[in-house]
């Protein structure tokens, strides 16, 4: 029969591990303007890197916990564009644009960064596609704003945990998804409302739709 294991105050129990970031970023904008029009363009570029220092051997993995694990990199990129015009001194018209790919986010990297190194199967980066047109109409009393939106997210992946008691045992469980697409589309109207110099009223009201897209 093996010894009793003691802990004292200071010595490492369950779990012990860092979780090291680096990331690097570059952007670049240009904007213009006329008579009735302004309108801009920017992007973006740049690499996120993830990795696991386990500083506790874990007895489920222990050739996968103690150490410092393979690193993982994900690039992002992304390009956003508008364009506001101006039909008259009241009017005017919005649209904004983007297409994106951007990392994960950490909790959503490792299967279980308290016992082991191990990455998410099948992970990438998630790519974003979305678009936004806006009608604005300022009046002596009322100014009101009507929009419309379609965002696409694609790839994008999920890690949950949740507790289990059941008559095998129990413990915390991972759930994990991959390949998860979202839609998310609608529209919205807001109002504005000038009762007298010093009250205003506002209203907005908004239906969208946001469903799962795979």
């Amino acid at each position: 029969l093996g010894g009793v294991l003691e802990k004292k105050e200071g010595d490492r129990i369950g779990y012990d591990y860092n979780i090291g970031v680096s990331q690097w970023q570059t952007f670049v904008s240009i904007e213009a303007s006329g008579a009735k029009w302004r309108a801009f363009l920017s992007g973006q570029a740049g690499k996120m890197k993830y990795q696991r220092t386990g500083n506790f051997r874990n007895e489920k993995y222990p050739e996968a916990s103690l150490g410092t694990g393979k690193g993982k990199g994900f690039a992002d990129y992304g390009v956003k564009g508008g364009l506001t015009y101006q039909i008259t001194g009241r009017h005017w018209i919005v649209v904004n644009g983007v297409l994106m790919r951007r990392p994960p986010v950490l909790r959503n990297t490792f299967i279980n960064p308290r016992e082991r190194h191990g990455f998410v199967d099948k992970l990438q980066s998630e790519r974003l596609a979305s678009a936004e047109v806006s009608y604005f109409l300022k009046g002596t009393v009322l100014t009101s704003r009507l929009s419309g939106y379609y965002t696409r997210i694609m790839d994008q992946g999920k890690v949950n945990f949740f507790f289990s008691d059941t008559g095998f045992g129990s413990g915390f469980i991972q759930e994990i998804a991959t390949g998860i697409d979202m839609l998310h589309k609608g529209v919205e109207l807001g109002l504005e409302l000038d009762l007298s110099p010093s009250v205003q009223l506002s209203t907005v009201v908004a239906l969208g739709e946001f469903t799962y897209a795979s």
